[in-house]
């Protein structure tokens, strides 16, 4: 008895152009989320007025300074928040580092004044994903 083995069939003509049309809807969707995504890695940050022994921080740049000063070693510095803070662009939630690591906990005081800061999306906080 003679045995052949039989190669799989190429998917049917229809059925290819429906998967091509998912990869290139999935593509577009991809795309148009990373562009959303805004960096403040590409902000220059901007040390606030220093009052008392506490930063004033009252826009986003004086946020990125201070996360960057504390992720840096000075850990035991102090600010407070002047107004709210909207991180966002164009609509679009920041992806945001967080103020303090794991080689540089954050040891100072925050006050937030009753204010907030929002439009931020930071990656593995506390083994997840956390936005505002």
């Amino acid at each position: 008895m003679k045995t052949s083995t039989a190669s799989p069939l190429p998917p049917a003509p229809r059925q290819s152009k429906q998967i091509s049309l998912f990869l290139l809807a999935l593509l577009i969707f991809t795309v148009s989320i990373c562009l959303r995504m805004v960096s403040w890695a590409e902000v220059v940050p901007e040390q606030p007025a220093l009052r008392d022994g506490i930063y004033e921080i009252s826009k986003p740049e004086h946020l990125a300074w201070f996360r960057d000063t504390v992720n840096g070693g000075n850990i035991n510095i102090s600010a407070k928040l002047m107004n709210d803070i909207d991180l966002s662009k164009n609509s679009a939630a920041s992806e945001w580092l967080p103020i303090g690591q794991d080689s540089h906990t954050f040891n100072g005081t925050f006050d937030g004044g009753g204010h907030t800061v929002s439009g931020y999306l930071a990656h593995n906080v506390g083994g997840g994903d956390f936005s505002a």
